[in-house]
């Protein structure tokens, strides 16, 4: 057999064709075609999200383990979060936003709340113990054991808020929610577009790069900006609910990247 009828083979096998080659099924151009304002909205954040990351490397030093959280998630689950969308697997693309949520918290867990290196090598090489596994509610709880989280808890009810979107994004690991949010409409067995699951995730992107940022900035406050320009500035604050808008704008002013 030829080997490029053996890689049209494995194209088709694997449903690959459905998510980028068949003009009539084509779920990435499809999406694009019909969705193409919030999916550049939604490339925005990506981008952002990955300046916060870099500023927080010229800031701390290789050595740092957020720096090293970073590392360890590059490419990044929101990246893959965005692949699997546009490849018309949807659940598959909320759960990565569960698993961008956590790798961030993680990285402000072992960043601020546990600095020592030896706990940090522990959790990276899969030693750590049944009772200290870091996810979910556990690794939430752990961070509001610092002042600067129970300060923020106590201005907008952040521990509340992450916890609702954690449980939001969970539900749907075994398919819980797949007839709430209706997912199920137009689709078989093979990936095709759906506007309704699209719709679904846009939102639930904007819920998790709201709290991801918003927990980056109680962490470390305006470091996270040194490396931004205006722009990416202004595209945080659009993507900011009022809860969170006015202390971020405050901090972003002082470095010069917003007007009073």
């Amino acid at each position: 057999m030829l080997r490029r009828q053996r890689i049209d083979e494995l194209r088709n096998a694997l449903d690959l064709g459905f998510s980028d080659h068949f003009e009539s099924e084509n779920v990435r151009d499809t999406t694009l075609l019909h969705r193409l304002d919030e999916v550049e909205r939604a490339v925005e954040m990506m981008s952002v999200e990955e300046s916060i990351m870099h500023s927080l490397l010229r800031t701390s030093g290789d050595k740092h383990p957020s720096v090293q959280i970073y590392a360890a998630d590059f490419p990044s689950d929101l990246r893959a979060s965005f692949y699997v969308l546009l490849g018309g697997y949807y659940r598959q693309a909320i759960l990565c936003l569960r698993n961008w949520m956590e790798m961030r918290l993680l990285g402000i867990y072992f960043g601020l709340v546990e600095r020592d290196p030896s706990k940090y090598q522990d959790w990276a090489s899969g030693k750590t113990g049944k009772e200290e596994h870091l996810f979910g509610t556990r690794l939430i709880g752990k961070l509001f054991g610092r002042d600067q989280f129970q300060k923020a808890d106590a201005s907008v009810r952040l521990r509340e808020r992450l916890e609702r979107l954690y449980w939001d994004l969970s539900v749907f690991t075994h398919g819980a929610a797949l007839v709430k949010h209706d997912l199920q409409r137009d689709t078989d067995n093979v990936p095709r577009y759906n506007a309704k699951s699209v719709g679904t995730w846009l939102g639930l992107l904007d819920r998790t790069f709201a709290e991801v940022v918003f927990c980056e900035f109680v962490a470390y406050g305006h470091h996270i900006f040194s490396g931004m320009t205006p722009g990416e500035a202004k595209t945080i604050l659009g993507h900011m609910p009022a809860h969170y808008e006015q202390e971020l704008r405050s901090a972003m002013g002082q470095l010069g990247l917003v007007g009073p």
